[in-house]
Formats: C-alpha cells, structure tokens, sequence
C-alpha cells in the first residue's frame, strides 16, 4: 500500500501537517453547545511542560448495524493557551468513497466571550495527498475556525458512515500534547463480540453501558514529550486497538483474529493482479538473458522494479491495500510500493523463483508481532533463495518459518542497493504473506560492518595555530543512505553546502579550498568525499605553549548527554554501525609534544570505543573506532549509554600540548 495512507489512521495533530494554508471562510456568530461551555468552564491543572495547546475531549461513539456497516460519532474540543497553535484554525476531516461525511460542525469561545460557528458548508475541500499521487479519493473537508488565539476553546464534532474492507479500529488517545478526557462508546448488534489491544498502557477494563454496548474512558493523559532520538510516535503513544466478530458467515472474511487470517485476507485480494502479458514475459527473458547464476536473475528483474517503474501512488476506495494488475504497472512504468511488489512477483514467477508479499510499516516499533492486527503502511517482497544459491553475506537475508531462506527487498527505496534494507525496516517486524497464511518476522538489522564511515585525513598545523589538510571520507550502507539521501536531489554544484555545514560544527572560522563527490547516484559503491580545508587560529597559544585537539572532525556523543529532564522513552539508533578516523599532524617546526591524551578504551558490550595519540618523526596521529553493535535501548539501560557516551565526549575534547623547543 501507499506509504503515506498511514496518515489516514493519524490523528489531527498529524493530518494537519499535510495540509496548505487556506483563505479564511467567514463564520456565522452562534451558540456554542452546552458540552463545550461545560468543558470551558473547567479549570486546568498545572501543566510543568507548559503546551501551547490542551485537548479537553476526545470522545468517539461507535456503532455497527447487523449489516456490518459502521457509524462513528466524534467529539473533540481544544483549550488554547498561546500562541504556536495557529494549525487548529484548520480542521480537517477525512473522507472518501467507502467512508461517508454525515454531518460536520466546529464551534469556537474566546476568552472575551464570543462565540462563533462553522457548518460543513463553510468547509474547504482538499486532496488528503500532496505530491506523488497520480489520483486518490482521499479527500479532507477542512473547518476554517475563527479566533484561534490565546484563551480560546475551539470544539468540532462530525459523523462517519463506513463499510470496511476489515473490521479493525485503532483508539489514538495519547497526542503531543495533554489530553484531559477520553472516551470510546462501543455498541454492536447482538451475537457480535470484540477484542481489545492495548499498546503502551496498561488494560482499562470495559464499563458496560446495556445490552452489547460498553466504554473506555481516560483521564489526565500526558503528552508524548518531544525526545533526542527517541523511537517513532506510534511506537511509544498509547492506543487501543479493536476487532469485531460478527456470527454471519458473509462477514467473516472482514473480521481477522490471527496473522494467518489477515494474511488469508490480502493474499486473495491480490491473487488475481500479479498474472504476467506476453510484454511482461519478454521483459523478463531479456532482463535474465546472460545470466546464469539465479541471485544474479533476481538481482537485474529486482532492480528493474526499483529503477524503471517510477514511484506514483493511485488510491481509490479500497485501492489504499489493493494493487493494480501487473500488466497495467508494466505499461504505464509508474506505481506505488504495493503495485511496484505486484510487478516483481509477477516477473519473478516468469523467472521460476518464488516471493512473497511482505506488509509493514515505515516506524520502527508501530508493527507488534504479537498483535496481529492490520496497522500496515508499506509493503516490500521476501523472495525465496534457490535451492543452491547463497545470500548469507547480504544483510537483508533471513530465515522465515515453513518458507526457509529469504531475502527482503524494498523496491520503493531508491537508495537502497540490492540485499540491503533500508535504516527503517532493519530490525523492524513485517508480514510474510502467503497462499496457506502469514508468517511475522523480524527482518534482519545489518551487522555493524555493513554500515561505516572511514575517514582519513592528513593535517599541516602552522606556529600560529592555523590547520591546513585533505580529508577523505568513505561511507557504506546506512552511513551512505544518510547522506545521499540529503544530497541526491541538489543541483550537483550545491551538494557541497554539507560539507560546509558539518565543518562549522567543528571549527569556528575555516575555508573550505575544494571539495568532490563521487557514486552519489550510484547506490551500490560507497559514496566518496574529498575536500581541503583550512582552519586559522584551530589549536590555542598559551605562551610557549599549543593546545591541538587531536580528534579534528567527526563527533560520536549526543545532545541527549545533557537532557536536564528525567528521560521517559528508549534510545534508538537507526542502524549498526563502525565509525573510524585517522588523523595525521604534520607539527610546526620546533615544537615537541609535551603531553599526550591518554587512550581509551570503553567496552559496553552494545558498544565499543577505542582511540589513541601517538608521535613519531613530528607527526601526531590520532585513530579511534567507533562501534555500535545494537539499535534499541530500553530505558532501564539508558543511563548506561550516556556513561559510555560521556567517555566518548570527553575523549573528544582532549587537547594535546605542544610546547616550543628550547633555544626556538
């Protein structure tokens, strides 16, 4: 499916980023109802983080007809306490084909007493999609509410008419800022029956409220606080999801209490799509013509899928998850991640090797492999390894249960080469699905070496403190997706601007003489850097004396070090990795080395550092290694990582003395 459908299920504080500045629409002077003044006429707590917004309510009312379609009833209402929440001005709500607007209304009090409303006939009409998409009935009608400003409550309520491909529901009531109440109604027809999930809270019990209708209320849920590299949102908000079970055999094939029956589900959604034309055949007899090892075959049909078939999503109805024929991809050259999935299957299977479709999810920790409930934004393939064949020194290589050994594929990543993941899929979970069921896997995190940035430089320090030198930096998987990410779609004679920007984190005043980038486009060689640089005044006088930094460029140590505040989420990292420098010195005529930083070595089993300074013949040399072995660290191990880092960052700063030679 479309990568970006997942803002579909996002909650308002997410949806309005996609959104573009509207002309404001007049409202209508008009009473607010009575559970909005009832909600502004509550005092707040004190809040010590002090949000520019509060949410008073978030209030849903579900309910299902024995018919299986569903009606949900919703209420939010926002206090605003200052200025930096002017996009609560524009509220959107989602639409399309299967999903039916019944009724829309917003309401906003100032803090001076007035009192203004918006009917669905003032809202604005937008695609939900910006860029990338061909067509798509996704669609928003956004409330213009007045007065947004310091003091106000703004209140809006709507209903939804749906009939869903499956019944699943996701209850998001934790938000980036505090939320007061909230509450999810749940009614069902008689002989349906549900299931509850819950992630990042614990279990709050039902209340019934009669006859097969029960709720869940909140209260006082803290904001998800803004973190360095903490994990993504929905892998640390709290939410619930919901299954509905309905007795009638015609509906079954909506309601999935395991991953083989949501497997079962997709796999006949998309059984009839991946037939190859005789257009696609030849392609395939050409792509492997010549070939004759079978990792060689897959590698050429895979990269046609990634290179040639441009990314371009469609969605329409269902179309979120449902892919279009292979014929149609193949004609047209253009697709989104599932359509672009559809097409190597269908070239694969021409080629005699077997795939799979693979749902996931592009945040790290969103995917729970022991919740198996459709909270999917992405599909890859897993491709079977041919009997004989041998993918184990590719990092993308696995061994999945019942299927044996795979190798997973993103053909939607660009910059990703073949038999490499990219950073957000690597120790994430995703779906394996097949004709028989599903299979959740964890795909593989490349170890350690598969990711490097080597750096070599050789220095020129003058008397008077001036650094004169060449660098060169090699970097390799993740280390190179990162940064061809940010330079691949800049004019080639502005990709040296980062150069510039990382060199001003290390030196107060330099000039950067010359710079050249080589295989930025070329994904599967390590991208290459070389630049001279020149840094007046970089080691300090202090009399007869030169204090020379020797670790030049490159820091290992985080902003977290300093979190003043108690930390309330997990560490991670987006890969594995080894970092290496190698720094030369030539040093200025009639100094010596006076003292030298002690070397190091920190070895915390999930990282390790080491580094050293030497001289010889009136070179100093300065080599340290890097090494991060595991990506997530739970909180519990978070005041271990910044021990190991403080040692980092204290290496880091260690000066060496140079003193001036006797009779100079």
């Amino acid at each position: 499916m479309d990568y970006r459908w997942c803002c579909a299920r996002r909650r308002i504080s997410q949806l309005t980023l996609l959104l573009v500045l509207l002309a404001g629409v007049p409202a209508a002077f008009a009473g607010v109802p009575g559970w909005l003044r009832d909600l502004a006429a509550q005092p707040l707590p004190h809040y010590p983080d002090d949000p520019d917004v509060v949410q008073l309510l978030d209030e849903q009312t579900t309910s299902i007809s024995k018919d299986g379609e569903i009606k949900t009833y919703y209420r939010r209402a926002y206090r605003i306490i200052r200025k930096g929440a002017e996009h609560f001005g524009r509220i959107p709500v989602f639409y399309d084909s299967e999903t039916q607007l019944t009724y829309l209304k917003g309401y906003t009090l100032t803090s001076a007493g007035l009192e203004f409303e918006v009917k669905e006939k003032d809202a604005v009409e937008t695609d939900a999609y910006r860029g990338g998409v061909l067509f798509s009935d996704k669609r928003y009608k956004i409330l213009p509410m007045r007065a947004v400003e310091s003091g106000s409550v703004i209140g809006y309520e709507y209903e939804q008419r749906r009939r869903p491909g499956m019944y699943d529901d996701n209850w998001y009531f934790q938000e980036v800022y505090p939320v007061r109440r909230a509450r999810l109604m749940l009614r069902l027809p008689a002989g349906w029956e549900y299931r509850t999930y819950w992630i990042n809270h614990g279990e709050v019990a039902a209340q019934s409220l009669g006859e097969n209708a029960w709720s869940w209320e909140l209260t006082e849920i803290p904001a998800i606080g803004r973190e360095p590299a903490m994990p993504a949102l929905h892998a640390v908000a709290g939410r619930m999801l919901l299954k509905y079970f309905s007795p009638r055999p015609e509906l079954r094939t909506k309601q999935q209490g395991s991953w083989d029956d949501i497997a079962r589900w997709y796999g006949a959604l998309v059984r009839s799509q991946r037939d190859p034309s005789p257009a696609i055949k030849d392609k395939v007899a050409q792509l492997v013509s010549g070939r004759a090892a079978p990792m060689e075959k897959i590698q050429a049909l895979s990269e046609f899928a990634q290179n040639d078939i441009r990314y371009v999503a469609m969605v329409i109805g269902i179309g979120g998850y449902f892919p279009h024929t292979a014929t149609d991809i193949f004609v047209n050259r253009y697709g989104d991640c599932k359509d672009k999935v559809t097409l190597l299957i269908s070239m694969l299977q021409e080629a005699g090797f077997e795939s799979y479709y693979v749902l996931t999810d592009t945040e790290r920790g969103t995917v729970r492999p022991e919740i198996p409930v459709f909270v999917f934004n992405h599909a890859i393939i897993a491709i079977r390894v041919p009997a004989g064949a041998d993918a184990k020194g590719l990092p993308a290589a696995a061994a999945a249960p019942g299927i044996g050994a795979i190798l997973f594929f993103d053909p939607t990543s660009r910059l990703t080469p073949f038999g490499s993941l990219p950073p957000s899929l690597q120790g994430n979970s995703g779906l394996i699905v097949s004709e028989k069921g599903g299979t959740i896997v964890g795909m593989p995190l490349a170890p350690p070496e598969r990711n490097m940035l080597r750096r070599k430089a050789q220095f020129r320090l003058s008397a008077d403190g001036a650094l004169t030198g060449t660098v060169l930096e090699e970097r390799s998987g993740v280390m190179a997706y990162r940064q061809r990410a940010a330079l691949i779609d800049e004019p080639a004679n502005q990709r040296y601007k980062w150069i510039e920007s990382a060199l001003a984190f290390h030196f107060r005043d330099f000039s950067l003489r010359s710079s050249e980038l080589s295989n930025v486009e070329e994904i599967s060689k390590d991208l290459k850097v070389r630049y001279e640089v020149t840094a007046p005044k970089y080691a300090q006088a202090a009399g007869d004396l030169l204090l020379l930094r020797p670790r030049v460029i490159g820091q290992k140590s985080f902003d977290f070090l300093e979190e003043k505040k108690e930390r309330k989420y997990p560490v991670e990292y987006d890969a594995a990795r080894i970092d290496t420098d190698s720094f030369e010195i030539e040093l200025p005529p009639g100094y010596v080395v006076d003292e030298l930083p002690e070397p190091v070595h920190v070895d915390s089993g999930f990282a390790q550092y080491d580094s050293s300074s030497t001289v010889e013949n009136g070179v100093l040399r300065y080599r340290r290694t890097f090494t991060v072995r595991q990506v997530e660290f739970p909180l519990d191990r978070v005041a271990e990582l910044k021990n190991f880092l403080r040692r980092v960052a204290a290496d880091e700063q260690n000066s060496a003395v140079l003193k001036r030679a006797a009779g100079r």
